[in-house]
């Protein structure tokens, strides 16, 4: 039975996973309620293309640029360009303004009409 055989390596798969999640994985913490995790379809990057585009904006755009010794400047320059993304960074798709503007002030995102607010 060919079918038995892959059946027991995607349940040995599945519990590997399971474990590996389990060391990895942490709650998100309560100090941020606004934060939702939710999972994307296993091989769908389509599903997760926002973050993909951000992370390789992270990487291209600035880690990249750097010397990275050691993992605290990895998250200390990781911190560094998320306050430059979200702060000083003018966005394309939000026509020129940034996501702190626009997030402040709803009015100015180009695809919401006055109805969604």
């Amino acid at each position: 039975m060919p079918g038995h055989r892959r059946d027991r390596a995607d349940q040995a798969g599945h519990r590997q996973r399971q474990r590996v999640q389990g060391r990895c994985l942490r709650p998100l913490p309560r100090s941020r309620p606004e934060l939702l995790h939710i999972r994307t379809r296993a091989k769908s990057p389509g599903q997760n293309g926002v973050r993909e585009r951000a992370f390789g904006s992270l990487k291209y755009e600035h880690l990249y640029r750097l010397e990275i010794e050691d993992l605290p400047t990895l998250a200390r320059e990781a911190e560094a360009y998320r306050n430059i993304f979200n702060h000083l960074r003018p966005h394309e798709a939000l026509d020129g303004h940034r996501p702190i503007e626009v997030y402040t002030d709803p009015t100015l995102h180009p695809q919401l009409s006055k109805q969604d607010l």
